[in-house]
């Protein structure tokens, strides 16, 4: 049995009437819209239902899961402070050593303690307080954001196709690969960083994320595929990130140059 997801009572045109959601921590003033037209995708992975006694959890429910979803809002700040995202980067699901726990994805808690030295990402003003989870390291979140840093001259807005935590039945420090139905009600998440953030290069990290992506090709202005870096895939989904960079021209300056 999979776990169901669904948005009580609201109809995909009321959501641009959705009120705010509330920040419990200060926040550097912004033009325009607090939520930078995100709300309706604030509001969903705030409110989505899942049944987390059984195999999949929604990690932004719940007094912890507010905060969770406050990172996730810092993050998305900082990317449009940074110049907007250079690509949409699109994993599988949300893994219990990263964004279940950080709230952002391919970002650990490890990750999110520190300062990157870049696009002011991550250190403080990010919450990485102990009860949020263990402070593990997750290979993807490492390979990810050590690559990016080095060689992006701007981050991506960093997602996956399903956006909450599937996991092994009774078991929430596992995952497993989301079902058919789950990745379907991931649809909907992508469509509103589509109207937000409009046509986008494309980044599909991995076999799942390749199939829904590609499946999609008229709401990206390119999608590549790259090898997940979990189970062996690591140096080879550095490798292709880098010449993903170099051959868009999105390359960090200072970095111009050592691939051909």
């Amino acid at each position: 049995m999979t776990a169901t997801l669904s948005l009580p009572g609201v109809e995909v045109e009321q959501l641009a009437l959705l009120p705010e959601i509330p920040r419990v921590l200060p926040e550097p003033e912004r033009p325009g819209d607090n939520d930078g037209g995100l709300r309706p995708l604030y509001y969903c992975l705030r409110t989505a239902l899942s049944y987390d006694d059984l195999n999949c959890a929604n990690q932004y429910a719940g007094p912890l899961g507010l905060r969770r979803l406050h990172n996730l809002m810092r993050y998305v700040d900082a990317v449009r402070a940074a110049g907007g995202p250079s690509a949409l980067l699109v994993g599988e699901a949300a893994g219990y050593r990263g964004c279940a726990v950080t709230g952002i994805p391919f970002t650990s808690r490890a990750v999110l303690q520190r300062a990157l030295g870049r696009w002011s990402l991550f250190g403080p003003g990010f919450d990485a307080s102990d009860d949020l989870g263990a402070p593990s390291g997750e290979t993807s979140a490492t390979v990810v954001w050590r690559t990016l840093v080095e060689w992006f001259d701007r981050p991506p807005l960093l997602w996956n196709v399903f956006p909450f935590h599937p996991h092994v039945a009774g078991d929430p420090q596992t995952n497993r690969a989301p079902a058919t139905s789950e990745i379907d009600s991931g649809q909907l998440f992508l469509f509103f960083l589509w109207e937000a953030f409009g046509s986008l290069p494309a980044i599909a990290v991995g076999k799942t994320a390749e199939r829904v992506l590609t499946a999609r090709p008229w709401a990206y202005t390119s999608v590549t595929a790259v090898r997940h870096p979990a189970h062996g895939g690591a140096r080879r989904c550095a490798h292709q990130l880098r010449e993903w960079a170099a051959g868009t021209g999105r390359i960090r300056p200072a970095e111009r140059g050592i691939l051909r």
